[in-house]
């Protein structure tokens, strides 16, 4: 009779600010090969779709992992989906340490045998991964600290065609796009994550108060400074009140 030795595979996903990727297998261990591909979706709305498809590939004969936990440091997160290609696989979702979200898959059937493929895939909404800024748009990607791990690592984010075509793609190295998809391999992932800015024009409209006090006893002429024009922007002057006597441009 063979015992069947069970490893319960723990993945801690940090994502946001402090980005953190543990499992239970180290490099030590090589009981398992990893290889996943996430892919994210922004939309116009704010939302972001995260889908990711992971491969377990078992490296000993009588070697099993009958669970799959993520955890996920997100403050929005909804329409989790967990499932093969059996169909849906069922999962728990609780709350973890410093509000975080742990989403475990419990895997109805044992798969064992030397080069046997656990493949299975992960997806769920958010609204953490996009900031919009009127006609601008901000992908952040979270890094993996030990992206190592992984034989295979791959990113691809794709997004709707209004976006228009990507301003500022971090990290700064050669990658592949096809008009509104932009893909990362594992060596061009960085550990600062992938950010992306959408737009190359914003427009703010405010208002500058400057307080001037006379305390002499009879009037005096006092100057203020404007905003200016810079290599990085232009200022419009809707209105000044009360008007000035005078305007110039001084050497700055």
């Amino acid at each position: 009779m063979f015992k069947f030795l069970a490893y319960f595979l723990t993945f801690l996903v940090a994502f946001l600010y402090s980005v953190q990727f543990t499992n239970a297998f180290a490099a030590e261990n090589k009981d398992f090969v990893l290889d996943a591909l996430t892919l994210y979706e922004p939309q116009e709305n704010g939302e972001v779709l995260v889908s990711q498809d992971i491969t377990l590939t078992n490296t000993k004969e009588f070697v099993y992992s009958p669970t799959y936990s993520i955890t996920l440091k997100l403050k929005n997160i909804s329409d989790i989906k967990t499932s093969n290609s059996k169909g849906e696989i069922p999962y728990t979702l609780k709350e973890g340490e410093n509000n975080s979200k742990i989403i475990t898959l419990i895997f109805p059937e044992r798969i064992v045998g030397v080069d046997a493929k656990n493949s299975f895939s992960v997806s769920f909404s958010t609204t953490d991964y996009l900031k919009t800024a009127g006609s601008n748009y901000t992908v952040s990607i979270p890094a993996i600290s030990n992206i190592g791990d992984f034989k295979t690592y791959g990113v691809a984010v794709n997004v709707p065609e209004s976006f228009g075509k990507a301003s500022a793609v971090k990290p700064d190295i050669p990658y592949s796009t096809n008009k509104t998809l932009y893909e990362f391999s594992k060596n061009n992932i960085s550990k600062s994550g992938i950010s992306i800015v959408f737009g190359d024009t914003q427009y703010y409209r405010f208002n500058v108060a400057y307080p001037l006090e006379n305390t002499n006893l009879f009037p005096v002429i006092t100057e203020i400074a404007l905003p200016s024009d810079t290599a990085y922007q232009e200022v419009i002057l809707e209105n000044v009140s009360p008007k000035p006597d005078s305007v110039y441009k001084d050497k700055d």
